[in-house]
């Protein structure tokens, strides 16, 4: 069992740099990316330092620290950010203790613990990532749908502006048709 904390990754905002820890390279890429921008996103608006850390039991903590002549540090922000990124990433932050609870502390995997049963760690990370990417997918189709129905429900209206005004393209047809038939 490990004595202390082991860190996941983290970024700092005054080297402006990101660090990985390669011990846990297994995890899939997605999982990588979402931490970077997760975590280097967080540098860039609250300043500071930022490592995303397992504590001894397997629980993932976020710990902030910031040089005391930083102004740009938001340490109220800090704390506010943390627990909108715990609600908002918390499918993923629980299978990343999952996976460090598996693999580095060698707790047994019960079945129950993934969100479908009989998955490894690994396997429940990568399938919150592909859940993820498909709500992503069918939230865009619906945008398109939505905005095709915008763009249908502004083109009827316009057909009916120029119906009411005497615009519309077959009424123009028909008046050039009387127009006609007056002067034979």
């Amino acid at each position: 069992m490990y004595q202390e904390n082991i860190v996941l990754c983290g970024a700092s905002a005054y080297e402006q740099k990101y660090y990985f820890n390669q011990d846990f390279n297994s995890l899939p890429e997605s999982v990588k990316k979402e931490l970077q921008i997760m975590c280097v996103l967080f540098t860039e608006e609250i300043g500071g330092i930022l490592t995303l850390e397992f504590d001894e039991e397997g629980n993932l903590t976020f710990r902030t620290e910031a040089l005391e002549a930083d102004a740009r540090y938001d340490e109220i922000g800090s704390a506010l950010k943390i627990k909108n990124l715990q609600n908002e990433k918390r499918e993923l932050l629980e299978a990343l203790e999952m996976y460090y609870r598996v693999f580095f502390l060698g707790e047994d995997f019960q079945e129950g613990e993934a969100e479908t049963a009989g998955q490894k760690p690994a396997e429940a990370v990568k399938d919150r990532q592909a859940e993820t990417a498909d709500q992503k997918q069918v939230k865009a189709e619906k945008d398109v749908q939505a905005e095709a129905s915008d763009h249908r429900q502004a083109a009827a209206v316009k057909d009916e502006r120029a119906y009411a005004s005497g615009n519309a393209p077959e009424q123009k047809q028909n008046r050039g048709r009387r127009q006609d038939g007056e002067k034979a």
